[in-house]
C-alpha cells in the first residue's frame, strides 16, 4: 500500500501534496505481522508464507505495546487515528478476554515453526 501511495504521489501530474500517509504506517497491524511473516519465513528457507507465520506475527505484534518503535511522526500519526501510544494492543486485549495466554502461544508457535 505504501509503494502505490508513493507511485501515485510521485507521478508528474499529480497536484496533490506529498506528505506522509498514516495508513501506511507502523501502528497497523497488519503490516508489521506481514513482515514478522516474511522473515519467520524466510529464515527457515522457504518460499511462501504459511497461514502459521502470519498468526505468529500477529502474536509477535500483540506482545508489544501500541507505539513501541515508532517516532514522533508515527506517534503523531497513531494519536490522529485515535490510538494511546503504550496502551496495550487491542489483540492482546481480545484473545486475554478469551482466556489465551499472548506469550506462551507465540512460543508454542515458534516452536513448532522451528521443530
Amino acid at each position: 500500500m505504501h509503494d502505490a501511495a508513493r507511485r501515485v504521489r510521485r507521478r508528474l501530474w499529480w497536484c496533490g501534496r506529498a506528505q506522509h500517509n498514516p495508513l501506511c504506517g507502523p501502528p497497523y497491524l497488519i503490516r508489521r505481522a506481514q513482515v514478522i511473516a516474511c522473515t519467520t519465513a524466510g529464515r527457515r528457507g522457504e518460499a511462501e508464507i504459511r497461514p502459521e507465520h502470519l498468526l505468529y506475527g500477529v502474536l509477535r505484534v500483540a506482545r508489544d505495546r501500541l507505539g513501541s518503535g515508532l517516532g514522533r511522526r508515527g506517534r503523531r500519526d497513531a494519536a490522529r487515528l485515535g490510538l494511546r501510544v503504550g496502551m496495550a494492543h487491542p489483540v492482546r486485549l481480545l484473545l486475554t478476554g478469551q482466556g489465551i495466554d499472548v506469550d506462551r502461544l507465540s512460543e508454542d508457535l515458534l516452536g513448532d515453526l522451528i521443530g
